[in-house]
């Protein structure tokens, strides 16, 4: 079962494609939840007509399921023009 930290760490290879940063480092991931079948990730972009923001989402779940097998990956892009939550 992967921990938070150990999501955290992968994560962090996940780069802004504008800044250069790790999304952890800009505080985009806003919440990880793990158990032993599931990753959950929610990310939260710097504004809401962020255009990287779907490219990052993409990202993220690619980087996760590579490096932890077998397990579900959902991440859950909020905060955005493009998502369906009223906030």
């Amino acid at each position: 079962m992967p921990s938070e930290e150990e999501v955290l760490k992968e994560l962090k290879k996940v780069k802004d494609p504008h800044t250069g940063l790790d999304i952890v480092s800009m505080r985009l991931v806003e919440e990880v939840n793990a158990d032993e079948e599931n990753i959950e990730v929610v990310v939260r972009p710097t504004n809401p007509f962020c255009p990287s923001a779907l490219m990052i989402v993409e990202q993220v779940k690619a980087t996760l399921e590579s490096a932890f097998e077998g397990v579900n990956v959902d991440v859950k892009l909020v905060g955005h023009v493009l998502t369906e939550e009223e906030e």
